[in-house]
């Protein structure tokens, strides 16, 4: 017969002393009675931290039962594999992106172009047209261009941790993966001297100074460097958990409800719009219609940013390095737009007499709505692929706050 067993951890910190004790459940378990207890001191290091203490079986006084651990954490090791899990989502995202360009962009953007040259349009039906073929343009080549740069620089950052990336979607119990947490370390009799434990400390005071001078290039983009020193730290000094935003999406409904109710509410308006917008030849796309879009994508932002704020790693960006929101929150209105004036377009070539509104229209319906928003929204509410029903609704800031689980 083969044994099993199931481990169990549980464990508390109190300033700089940690607490925990594990124990296996089952039917071949050396010590499912008594358990294992460990006490030890968390101290930082150059490259890192760790723990030191005593290690005990039970409440046994006998010397054999007890003796000395060391827990270690590279932030080098973290780095890497943190590279590893964008490039994973940026690999995601540039396959998305090139099927969308072939799917949707290519067609749309030479039906616009040819409307363009077309006797079927007035001054606003021309700029709104040159807008959404910009948009179009932009999201079709900058975005998989882009990401085919950062896969290939991550790729080059995680080394050896490429072959085996983290997961990018989050789990459904995150108490067992955070305690799992706590063992990934080895076995190593130290004496750690007051002096060598004070320096230890000033280690992670220096490379917090260091990261809080703004360099030139920081003005503009942020004050990142600052962000992951503190990130170092995963209970201090900000006040929300250090908790990953697929963790909070795959483990909250009520979250997860908001926010698919939000991305459907904006496709819903995307589907009225032929019964409830009247887009004639020579008006144009109605005021009232571009006032709706500008609400919903309000919304959106709002949503991301609310999000956002709930992680330790959002909540410090938007301290540090708000550049960062509003890059990528003007990259989701981007997205939104095209989408939106997609199928504005079709209604104004079609009440224009243009035959270019057929296949337009066909596009839109197949990869538009068939092929991204539905897809996209039930990705989101079973919070499955999360970077991609991300990506597919537009919401680029929590793509850029994702970060591997604490494992």
């Amino acid at each position: 017969m083969i044994g099993w067993a199931t481990l169990c951890l549980r464990g508390q910190k109190k300033l700089d002393e940690i607490y925990f004790s594990k124990t296996y459940v089952g039917n071949h378990s050396t010590h499912a009675a008594t358990g294992l207890s460990y006490k030890g001191t968390l101290s930082d290091t150059e490259d890192g931290q760790k723990i030191v203490g005593m290690w005990q079986i039970g409440q046994s006084a006998d010397p054999s039962m007890c003796g000395p651990f060391e827990l270690t954490r590279s932030y080098e090791l973290e780095r890497r594999r943190e590279a590893a899990f964008k490039m994973v989502i940026a690999r995601q995202k540039k396959g998305l992106g090139a099927l969308r360009l072939i799917f949707e962009d290519l067609g749309l953007i030479t039906i616009k172009a040819m409307y363009l040259f077309s006797k079927h349009r007035s001054l606003s039906q021309q700029l709104f047209t040159l807008a959404s073929l910009s948009a179009g343009l932009f999201m079709a080549f900058a975005g998989p261009l882009m990401e085919h740069y950062n896969e290939r620089n991550f790729a080059k950052m995680a080394g050896d941790h490429a072959r085996q990336p983290p997961d990018v979607d989050g789990g459904k119990d995150m108490r067992l993966r955070r305690s799992t947490s706590l063992m990934n370390g080895y076995l190593l009799v130290e004496d750690h001297t007051e002096r060598e434990l004070r320096a230890e400390r000033q280690a992670y005071t220096k490379r917090l100074e260091a990261a809080r001078k703004l360099t030139g290039g920081e003005y503009f983009s942020g004050n990142i460097d600052y962000v992951h020193v503190l990130m170092e730290k995963p209970d201090e000094p900000a006040e929300v958990p250090d908790i990953a935003i697929t963790d909070i999406i795959a483990t909250s409904t009520g979250i997860r409800h908001v926010m698919v109710a939000v991305v459907s509410v904006y496709w819903i308006f995307n589907i009225s719009i032929p019964f409830t917008s009247d887009i004639t030849c020579h008006g144009g796309v109605p005021l009232v219609t571009i006032w709706a879009f500008v609400f919903l994508a309000a919304m959106n932002c709002f949503m991301q940013i609310w999000c956002a704020a709930l992680t330790k790693y959002g909540y410090l960006m938007l301290a540090n390095a708000p550049q960062l929101f509003i890059s990528h929150l003007g990259y989701s209105v981007m997205g939104l737009f095209n989408s939106y004036s997609n199928i504005s377009f079709v209604l104004m070539a079609r009440s224009c007499g243009s035959p270019l509104w057929r296949p337009a229209a066909a596009i839109y319906v197949i990869g538009v709505l068939l092929a991204q928003a539905v897809p996209g929204i039930l990705l989101l509410a079973y919070a499955k692929y999360l970077p991609i029903a991300l990506k597919v609704n537009q919401l680029n800031l929590l793509l850029v706050l994702l970060k591997p689980h604490i494992t």
